[in-house]
């Protein structure tokens, strides 16, 4: 479960990478009013293709703001 805050309206992105810094998955892209979200990842990329157990890395952007943090999947 990814969960963030947001103390005023804003366009979320928030998308998860491997490793190698390729996006495998946009979760949010869209425009939030403020308040508490939390978004799960059931490990498969945009295409539907399961994703195989590990870290990967979460990109959340919010109107220029961009914070970084680290998921581990486990299937």
């Amino acid at each position: 479960m990814i969960s963030y805050e947001l103390s005023q309206p804003g366009v979320v992105i928030l998308e998860n990478y491997n490793l190698r810094g390729q996006r495998v998955r946009t979760l949010v892209n869209e425009r939030k009013l403020p308040g508490i979200y939390r978004v799960s990842w059931n490990g498969c990329d945009n295409k539907g293709k399961q994703l195989t157990s590990g870290l990967y890395l979460c990109r959340l952007q919010v109107e220029g703001f961009i914070k970084l943090g680290k998921v581990v999947f486990q299937r």
